[in-house]
């Protein structure tokens, strides 16, 4: 009896194995917990944008002084920059402020230029590291003696991080027009000087409020195809806006404005124009009043919002709001921020859908 039911047994068993081979069990579904996480990189805080190295984490944006003439161009080293300052020097011509927000991650820059009184005070509004090559000694050696301003200058050849561009000295380019800021050396530069690198208690976190990279909004006014914003009658900066990559491309003068190393014309998520008083401190030198405040402009997204600005002090952040005081977000992104007078800023809105005539559609 043991015999049989030993076998009978044996052929379940069996059964059962055939059964198995041949009708396999569905693959059980993944269960959420088993699913990787998104992997979410530091923003870096000038643009809001996901990609900031570690190292730059909690560290101070770099702002760098660069030429605008005619006869310095192209620039380089721009394209990498995350906010673009713009606004008027002696002899109708501007000068330009490029501010990085990753000190581990800037290029070589040229052309170094000097420093007017009012930009290192744009620069402490991010507690930006201010580089440059020489200054204007009456107002602008006032403020670098009346407040706490990191900067690196060319006079001195701070840590090594600067030198001349030998190709366009062989290509005939002006001696002036030739220094560079040698980008890649200064994290080991700054630690070899002593400067401080962490932000101060004031500056932590974004430098303006963000919107999220993947909810992106149009600014609540008139559309904005072409920006128009004069600072004198030879310098321009206008924009067209490209809606594949839903930025504004820069144009200086009419002429795309590149960077001479990538090529690359240079593009903005947002523009700032914030309007403030623009006069002579001398027959030579200008006035531009940066810490105050006012109206002014975002552009972003196709469309232009009236906004206002405030900066209560040298070492404040700047602050956007809307007209009702409302905070200002910006779309993440790079931010083209200019200094003007009211009145010099043009905003053309795209021109309307022409319906085709019913003689054209026969």
């Amino acid at each position: 009896m043991k015999k049989i039911v030993a076998a009978l047994l044996c052929v379940v068993l069996l059964l059962g194995a055939v059964g198995c081979s041949q009708t396999p069990a569905p693959p059980s579904e993944p269960t959420s917990s088993s699913e990787p996480e998104p992997v979410h990189l530091p923003k870096n805080p000038l643009t809001g944008v996901e990609g900031l190295s570690e190292e730059a984490v909690g560290k101070r944006p770099v702002a760098v002084m660069i030429n605008n003439i005619d006869e310095a161009l192209p620039q380089y080293g721009i394209g990498a920059a995350d906010i673009l300052v713009e606004a008027l020097v002696e002899g109708g011509i501007t000068r330009l402020m490029a501010i990085y927000g990753d000190y581990t991650k800037i290029p070589n820059v040229c052309s170094i230029r000097s420093a007017r009184y009012y930009y290192p005070l744009i620069a402490l509004s991010f507690d930006a590291v201010y580089v440059h090559w020489g200054h204007e000694t009456t107002y602008a050696e006032d403020v670098f003696q009346s407040y706490d301003i990191t900067r690196i200058c060319g006079d001195w050849n701070d840590g090594d991080l600067f030198d001349r561009d030998e190709a366009r000295l062989d290509e005939g380019y002006a001696w002036e027009h030739t220094g560079y800021f040698k980008g890649p050396q200064l994290p080991a530069a700054l630690k070899e000087l002593g400067k401080r690198t962490d932000l101060d208690s004031a500056h932590q976190g974004m430098a303006f409020l963000f919107r999220d990279e993947a909810a992106p909004a149009a600014p609540t006014g008139e559309g904005a195809q072409e920006v128009r914003v004069e600072y004198s009658a030879s310098y321009i900066s206008s924009f067209t806006y490209d809606e594949a990559s839903k930025t504004y491309l820069k144009l200086r003068d009419g002429k795309p404005h590149v960077d001479g190393k990538t090529g690359r014309q240079l593009a903005f998520t947002n523009i700032l124009t914030l309007e403030t008083g623009v006069s002579h401190l001398t027959d030579i030198l200008m006035d531009i009043e940066v810490v105050g405040e006012g109206e002014g402009t975002w552009i972003s997204n196709g469309a232009a919002q009236r906004i206002r600005w405030s900066k209560a002090d040298a070492y404040s952040k700047i602050i956007l709001t809307d007209l009702e005081g409302n905070p200002l977000k910006l779309n993440a992104g790079k931010t083209y921020l200019g200094y003007v007078s009211e009145g010099n800023v043009t905003v053309t809105a795209p021109a309307p859908a022409v319906e085709p005539s019913a003689a054209s559609a026969e």
